[in-house]
């Protein structure tokens, strides 16, 4: 019985990631982020990439504790982001909707 439990919390959390990154790909379409990265901002980038696995070599306690905190904060500082996505997708729907109503 517990295993079936713990199965089913890791097929959940799979899920939620494969959406989550999913979801990126239009979210960085519709805030225009490829035409903001600079090859500045992409060093800096790669500078906290290369500190946190840094970090995670220094003491994984450290490591695993910091970059749990900034992935809380990723998804916290997500939201408004979440509501623009869903505001412009049912925006897409109804002049979707409009034009196929016009159109009969």
């Amino acid at each position: 019985m517990y295993k079936k439990k713990v199965v089913k919390i890791q097929i959940f959390i799979a899920f939620a990631y494969t959406y989550h990154y999913l979801n990126w790909f239009s979210k960085t379409s519709i805030i225009g982020w490829r035409k903001s990265l600079t090859s500045t901002r992409m060093k800096y980038i790669l500078v906290l990439w290369l500190c946190a696995v840094g970090l995670y070599l220094y003491d994984y306690v450290t490591g695993l504790t910091a970059l749990f905190f900034l992935s809380l904060l990723h998804v916290v500082l997500e939201f408004p982001l979440n509501v623009t996505t869903i505001k412009e997708i049912g925006l897409a729907i109804v002049r979707r909707l409009g034009r196929s109503n016009s159109a009969t």
